[in-house]
């Protein structure tokens, strides 16, 4: 098989299906290692790191973008003269991306198969540990391979961090690496897996296994953020769908696991958008199936939220009432328990 990986991407009219914009007024950087003259570690066969972490940054930025993310790549192709680090750092700086992930592949003895991701732990923020968290989480479960980095390097910046779960996490180690230590952004560097590892050269050979990389990368990015990832495949698009919800209207739905909250993890949604031509208060009303319980969420058109109610006036039914300028919003109809289907009723005056 041909050593250089063919990328398959989403139609268009497929990624505006399902972008529901959690991700919006994010910016993401990502750098695929290496490049140009640089083809940084070689498989057995000859599959290259450079390659391959391009592909992977190529999926995850298509499921970056789908979720509203926008997204700057420190390099979209093999060639081109100039893929130094300074220069990868330069521009991650100079597109004031909120955060960045290095994607690398590692080699060792041809045994050594492992997923890892390191932070810089001389200037690193929260931020950055828990992102490396999230990515490490995700990665396990795409490649299915244990967590690798060396206990010599866990964390040991408890202070930085002012958080238990960051500090000594398996699979998350520190290093003094350039792209982490020169960018202005938490950023972190996942090495996906090894690719002098024979059996896992030949995995990464394989489209579906290079998507599933770029997903997970995606999944970790959106869960430190606190957002649900996606669906790898979009979900279903009846379950998932906007809906457009008047003054004056009720409307009746059903809860299904093909649509998930994007701020209640595990719990299953609607979503609903309304459109003020003048400013006017308003109240918004969520009644759902005992089994499940209300839970409501008004936000922006960019997805930031403006409020949130559970229980409104000690009440099983969620209900706000707000004073809102003209404009477009977006309500989030989802529950308090999770993975609850059934039926609902929302309404706004």
């Amino acid at each position: 098989m041909n050593n250089k990986i063919k990328i398959i991407f989403l139609s268009i009219s497929v990624l505006t299906t399902f972008m529901y914009g959690s991700l919006s007024g994010k910016k993401i950087g990502l750098d695929p290692g290496h490049g140009g003259h640089d083809s940084g570690a070689v498989g057995p066969t000859q599959l290259t790191e450079s390659s391959t972490a391009l592909a992977i940054a190529f999926a995850a930025k298509k499921y970056l973008v789908r979720d509203g993310a926008a997204v700057t790549m420190t390099r979209e192709s093999q060639g081109g003269s100039d893929h130094s680090l300074a220069k990868k750092v330069s521009i991650l700086n100079a597109a004031h991306v909120h955060k960045a992930v290095s994607i690398h592949l590692n080699a060792a003895s041809p045994s050594a198969n492992r997923t890892m991701d390191f932070v810089y732990c001389g200037m690193c923020s929260k931020s950055a540990g828990h992102l490396a968290v999230n990515l490490v989480e995700q990665l396990v479960e795409s490649t299915n391979l244990s967590k690798g980095a060396s206990t010599t390097k866990q964390l040991k910046c408890a202070n930085h961090f002012g958080n238990t779960k960051c500090p000594n996490n398996k699979g998350v180690g520190q290093a003094r690496i350039y792209v982490l230590r020169r960018t202005a952004m938490p950023a972190s560097l996942v090495e996906v897996s090894f690719i002098s590892n024979p059996a896992e050269e030949q995995r990464l050979k394989d489209n579906n296994y290079i998507n599933k990389q770029g997903y997970a990368i995606y999944a970790g990015i959106a869960e430190e953020y606190g957002v649900t990832p996606l669906p790898i495949d979009g979900g279903n698009t009846n379950a998932c769908h906007m809906t457009n919800i008047s003054l004056n209207q009720n409307l009746q739905g059903q809860y299904e696991s093909g649509c998930k909250s994007n701020v209640r993890k595990g719990s299953y949604a609607k979503f609903f958008k309304f459109t003020l031509p003048s400013q006017r208060k308003v109240t918004i009303t969520l009644d759902a199936d005992y089994a499940a319980d209300a839970y409501l969420y008004l936000k922006h058109s960019n997805w930031s939220q403006i409020k949130a109610d559970d229980d409104s006036a000690g009440k099983r039914d969620s209900r706000i009432t707000r004073t809102l300028p003209a404009g477009t919003y977006i309500l989030e109809a989802t529950t308090y328990r999770k993975n609850k289907t059934g039926n609902f009723k929302i309404s706004i005056k």
